[in-house]
């Protein structure tokens, strides 16, 4: 196939980013799993902690909270590049920060410098950074920052961050608490329920789950479902998943399947959340998850994203499964969610696989749904299919539809097939 000039173009853009994003994923990677740095400034003013006072301290359980911290971040996979301070820094280093086009040397070098991070060098990276044009456009350089800064003076990170516009201010916290979080949450956690008040602690919780999650799956759930603004407590869970979702599938799974009864709303919206990282890497596998939980809306979170996602591979092989669903439900509403995939691109398909359901009442939903799919295309069809539902209400509504929308279009045709198939219709136009 021939390469297009646009398509060149396009793949010059796209390398960069990609690139950039490979960078930025190693990088926090990295300095996650390091041991962090000490400094004068860490908790009390000239008082530097020693690197064994963090021994023990996950096994501690935080003040005032539900969760405890059974296991430890693992900082010896590599060799630590935060153990120690230098006692000079490479101004020059400094100097050359974000003078390149190109995104990829900017970040690299950024990298390079953010390694060596400490009080000597702060003052000075940070002028740097903030020669960077506000908002979106330093997002990244931002998160890399604020992750560094918080691995030897969070409170000071958290504290600049905070004066940052209101875009900005919200992301460079959350960075900072879950740098800090994933290798103190205990003194990170106490920090939060003493400075902040109680109205907007689960604004800062997000950061704080985003950082524990990485060590400690069950402590990071314990914080979540303390969380009562439902906001926050989506975009925490989002960043819990993630970090469950990265390292095992199947436990992803169990651990969403095995979240408290008494919580449905926040297991439905995880289970969905999960659903959607599983489904998107392998929806045959979702599928099988979703034959193992009760009738109910956790189900029906997941039989929705595995019809979105494997559908795009094979509708035949989708509908077959919805077929097959177990009675109940949720087996008709997986029905109208793969019309809802289907109808629009194959209407003939979708049409002579719906004909192999018995009537039933149950179905009206995937029927009227069809009706509405293709009446711009097939409203002759449409409308048959309209009049075939069994509800009444539900009938007269979505024969309605079809036919104003048909009338729009072709208004003899429309009046034609409403005289002679549906005459109550015309009894709406008399008026």
């Amino acid at each position: 196939m021939k390469v297009t000039e646009k398509q060149k173009k396009s793949s010059k853009k796209i390398l960069p980013i990609w690139l950039a994003s490979v960078v930025i994923a190693f990088a926090i990677g990295r300095f996650s799993s390091e041991t962090p740095v000490t400094s004068p400034n860490y908790f009390e003013s000239g008082r530097g902690i020693k690197e064994d006072e963090h021994k023990g301290v996950w096994k501690q359980k935080a003040e005032g909270r539900k969760a405890t911290f059974s296991k430890t971040p693992d900082s010896n996979k590599r060799g630590s590049q935060f153990t120690t301070f230098h006692t000079g820094h490479n101004q020059t280093n400094i100097d050359r920060l974000f003078k390149s086009r190109d995104p990829l040397t900017r970040l690299s070098n950024f990298v390079e410098v953010l390694e060596n991070l400490g009080p000597h060098s702060i003052e000075s990276v940070k002028s740097a950074f903030e020669t960077l044009q506000s908002g979106t456009a330093r997002k990244q350089e931002m998160e890399l920052l604020f992750h560094a800064w918080s691995k030897f003076a969070p409170k000071d990170a958290i504290a600049y961050g905070n004066s940052l516009d209101k875009t900005e201010s919200s992301f460079a916290v959350r960075a900072a608490l879950a740098s800090w979080s994933s290798y103190d949450a205990p003194n990170a956690i106490k920090w939060v329920e003493q400075e902040i008040e109680e109205s907007k602690q689960d604004q800062y919780q997000v950061g704080i789950i985003q950082g524990v999650a990485t060590f400690d799956t069950d402590a990071a759930t314990d914080l979540l479902l303390e969380m009562k603004n439902s906001n926050y407590r989506f975009q925490a869970s989002s960043a819990l998943v993630k970090n469950v979702t990265g390292d095992d599938l199947a436990k992803a799974m169990n651990w969403a399947s095995e979240l408290p009864e008494d919580e449905p709303y926040i297991k439905t919206t995880v289970i969905g959340q999960v659903a959607h990282e599983v489904a998107r890497q392998d929806p045959e596998r979702c599928a099988e998850w979703a034959l193992t939980l009760d009738e109910g809306d956790s189900r029906k979170r997941i039989v929705s994203t595995v019809i979105n996602y494997w559908s795009r591979k094979s509708y035949k092989a989708t509908a077959d499964w919805v077929q097959q669903f177990p009675e109940g439900n949720n087996r008709y509403y997986a029905i109208e969610q793969m019309v809802n995939q289907w109808a629009w691109r194959n209407p003939v398909d979708t049409a002579n696989w719906l004909n192999q359901f018995p009537s039933s009442e149950k179905l009206d939903p995937a029927i009227d749904n069809f009706a509405r799919r293709i009446m711009h295309k097939e409203p002759v069809t449409a409308a048959d299919w309209a009049k075939s539902i069994i509800d009444a209400d539900r009938r007269n509504k979505s024969l309605d539809n079809v036919f104003k929308s048909w009338k729009k279009k072709e208004p003899e045709e429309a009046l034609a097939w409403a005289e002679s198939n549906a005459p109550e219709l015309l009894s709406e136009i008399e008026k």
